[in-house]
């Protein structure tokens, strides 16, 4: 341990410990309740909250959620032990049953005790009780998770440095949305009033012979860091590739149709490894970015076979009609297109970099292995 940390328990360095409330939920509640759904990534995101009348139960003071608490998740496999800061509220705001508050006290930065905790998330997970599916943490195990207690001065520089490279990391996020976002409308406006019709088999490339299922065993006797893609995104990742370009992704099997009776889509590139629920797909004379936007403005719904299993086979895929603009707009429409796709990629690979030098910064901080000088980076 550095000179000057010392070993805390949480309840040392927190004034709430505690689970949130069983929500009585109204459309026009007063209260906004935040689930766990609503915690990923490191960060709370609200699209996901619901609404609970006060009314018929009321809010406790300490279960009201305050900006620089620090929410865990509580129950269930696969979600326990995710954690994010509040770092903004618009209202009145608690969250439910699975979730749990902490809230730091004024002798530590609460900026630092949210990455701590995020840094203990394997432990976190191993205090959980109960049967597979039913996970529960308990608030009085959680208050005892131990953690490594730097000085005030060193807790700022760590928050500082780690959040620097967290809101790097977002601002990357927020660009690709908004290149996505354009390309989308791009596309939209260029066939909302004439476009001409073709079939997907007579303008995209499939490389489904390519792709090769792991079970669950062959993929851990192979750790690595290429994306083992399925039907709707990234299940693991792997030692070697089978692909290394752009490729457009459709499910398969399984998730293969979205609410609005789109297919379910994948816009990758770099080296990969795609499993047999996804058909895997290149642009044959269109380019890749365009056969991506046709593809999201299609409906496969007429083609989804399956009762128990939704199914879309190649057959089906090839058949479906999507709208291209007309030949004297594509070139110049494509052009701008892949701009805004290029764009894409770069801030999002960014955003794939900095996570990674992130969590290495976050291991190395907060366990004090990190040997450089905090001297003159106070904040």
């Amino acid at each position: 341990m550095r000179p000057g940390w010392s070993k805390v328990t949480l309840e040392e360095v927190a004034t709430i410990v505690g689970r949130g409330v069983t929500p009585k939920y109204a459309e026009n509640g007063d209260f906004q309740v935040i689930n766990q759904k609503c915690v990923r990534g490191g960060r709370v995101s609200l699209e996901q909250a619901r609404r609970h009348d006060s009314e018929q139960r009321t809010v406790r003071e300490d279960k009201i959620v305050q900006l620089n608490d620090i929410l865990v998740n509580s129950t269930g496999v696969g979600t326990l032990g995710r954690t994010a800061p509040v770092r903004s509220l618009n209202g009145p705001t608690t969250v439910d049953s699975h979730l749990t508050i902490v809230r730091p006290s004024d002798a530590v930065d609460p900026r630092w005790l949210a990455y701590a905790i995020s840094f203990a998330e394997p432990e976190i997970v191993a205090m959980a009780e109960g049967s597979t599916g039913q996970t529960e943490l308990s608030r009085h195990r959680l208050a005892r998770l131990e953690l490594s207690l730097p000085t005030l001065s060193e807790q700022k520089v760590i928050a500082a440095t780690l959040g620097a490279l967290d809101d790097k990391a977002e601002s990357n996020k927020r660009i690709a949305k908004l290149s996505m976002a354009l390309a989308r409308s791009l596309y939209g406006s260029a066939i909302a009033d004439e476009f001409r019709t073709v079939a997907i088999g007579k303008v995209a490339e499939f490389h489904n012979r390519r792709r090769v299922p792991l079970a669950r065993r062959e993929r851990e006797v192979r750790p690595g860091d290429i994306p083992y893609y399925g039907a709707a995104g990234v299940l693991d990742y792997v030692n070697e590739k089978i692909f290394c370009r752009v490729l457009v992704l459709v499910g398969e099997d399984g998730s293969v149709i979205r609410e609005d009776g789109g297919p379910v889509l994948q816009y990758i590139w770099g080296p990969s490894w795609i499993n047999n629920h996804a058909h895997a797909m290149t642009g044959k004379i269109i380019s890749n970015e365009m056969l991506y936007l046709a593809l999201d403005r299609a409906s496969v719904r007429s083609v989804v076979t399956g009762a128990v299993q939704a199914k879309l086979s190649m057959q089906s895929l090839q058949s479906i009609q999507i709208k291209l603009p007309l030949n004297g707009q594509y070139e110049l429409i494509e052009r701008k297109i892949e701009v805004l796709f290029r764009l894409y990629r770069k801030c999002c690979s960014s955003v794939n970099e900095i996570t990674k030098f992130r969590n290495f910064l976050l291991f190395q901080l907060s366990s004090g292995r990190l040997t450089f000088s905090f001297e003159g980076l106070s904040l």
